[in-house]
């Protein structure tokens, strides 16, 4: 479990636990899981650097909206690139204009 503040601009405020789970891979030649990151370029919320930095170090591709407002995705045309992942099994990476 790990515990996040629910507002990155009041750190102090209240947190919320995430429950994070890793099954190892009983083939080792096999050992490959795709995943589906998105930044907001300048989303202050949660910070582009952040996506920059877990894609750096647990791998996935990052799909980057040029925009600055948190949950924005969903209601702009290239969710379908982020949404496409859960059907099929294969990421987006690249930009897209935001809201």
């Amino acid at each position: 479990m790990v515990t996040v503040p629910v507002d990155y601009a009041a750190l102090d405020g209240r947190t919320i636990g995430i429950a994070l789970s890793r099954i190892k891979a009983t083939d080792p030649g096999r050992r490959t899981s795709p995943l589906q990151l998105v930044g907001h370029r300048h989303e202050p919320v949660t910070p582009y650097g952040w996506a920059e930095q877990l894609r750096e170090r647990v791998g996935g591709e990052l799909l980057t909206v040029a925009d600055d407002h948190h949950g924005s995705l969903s209601s702009i045309p290239c969710a379908a690139k982020a949404v496409a992942f859960f059907r099929t099994g294969k990421p987006s990476s690249g930009s897209c204009p935001g809201a």
